[in-house]
């Protein structure tokens, strides 16, 4: 599908300009400058209970001006406005459904089933693209067909109006699972890989709630995929007291820890060195919620490091 132009979208909502409202990125041509046709990008926004936010989403996918869209949007089971905000755009959406999954990762999952496109990527429903966005990862695309493309992404919080901007650097499967040490930087709004990778890997564990996203990019690095970076913003990732990213913080690092340890045997040492740095960091972390007074967080943070640390072997 050809991305609508914003004369053929419905009118913003009144009130609202700017991106995505009554900007639009560049309309591209029907075929890129060497002639080639614009490779099929596939889109999947997961959705349950976004309505004050899912129709930013939906118009900063949709403005893209690419020619070569599939977008996909699972919803699960909505009892707000997202549904009628959904079929507002039908006309421009390759699939949609409103239905119960088992969670995020589940309705991505499902998503990615549908999917037909050569590059995959998922956009939540309270996040956005950027404009040209899509022009970036097709170009990319075209020269790395089997790369992961890693772009920049800007986080957006709503409270504050801060506003940071995440470069991608140093994804490898080594440092990815030595969370303690911080030392690389990655960030999904801003990934897209290619879906034969995906399918290879066997797409996403539907039975994580956090960090579907974490154990993916573990898999495909361990296939050796390589990462092309760009500094462009690809994204915008919206930070509010809802998200799960601020909401459920501590049980999305237990999570993480929880992935990593299916690795680490990878990495030649033995688990209960991973586990007991593991475990240090996750009491520094509690140390740091009980002098900010949050009791419970960081009894949660320091029973589950334990609990983790007791389930891993030599």
């Amino acid at each position: 599908m050809r991305c609508p132009s914003l004369n053929e979208l419905l009118p913003s909502p009144p009130g609202k300009t700017g991106w995505p409202w009554t900007e639009e990125s560049e309309l591209l041509p029907d075929a890129m400058p060497d002639g080639a046709p614009w490779p099929k990008i596939s889109i999947v926004t997961p959705s349950f209970n976004q309505g004050q936010f899912i129709e930013e989403t939906i118009r900063s996918v949709l403005l893209q001006g690419y020619p070569n869209l599939e977008y996909i949007i699972m919803d699960g089971g909505s009892t707000d406005a997202s549904v009628d905000i959904i079929r507002k755009y039908e006309l421009w959406l390759t699939y949609w459904v409103s239905e119960s999954d088992r969670g995020q990762a589940d309705a991505i999952g499902k998503g990615f089933d549908k999917a037909t496109g050569a590059r995959l990527g998922w956009i939540n429903s309270d996040d956005l693209l950027m404009p040209g966005a899509l022009f970036t990862v097709a170009v990319l695309h075209k020269f790395f067909p089997q790369s992961l493309i890693a772009g920049s992404v800007s986080n957006f919080h709503v409270d504050s109006g801060q506003v940071d901007i995440i470069r991608q650097r140093n994804i490898t499967l080594k440092v990815l699972l030595r969370l303690w040490e911080r030392s690389t930087c990655w960030h999904q709004p801003g990934l897209f890989f290619p879906r034969s990778a995906y399918q290879m890997v066997g797409g996403l564990d539907r039975s994580l709630r956090y960090t579907m996203d974490h154990d993916l990019l573990c898999r495909l690095l361990r296939m050796n995929i390589p990462v092309i970076y760009t500094d462009q913003v690809l994204a915008r990732f919206r930070l509010h007291a809802a998200s799960k990213t601020m909401a459920e913080n501590t049980k999305m690092v237990l999570e993480a820890y929880q992935v990593s340890g299916r690795y680490w045997h990878l990495l030649g040492d033995s688990y209960r060195y991973y586990a007991f740095r593991m475990l240090a960091h996750l009491m520094l972390r509690a140390a740091k919620w009980l002098l900010r007074g949050e009791w419970d967080v960081a009894m949660h943070s320091l029973k589950g490091g334990i609990k983790l640390f007791m389930r891993r072997k030599e």
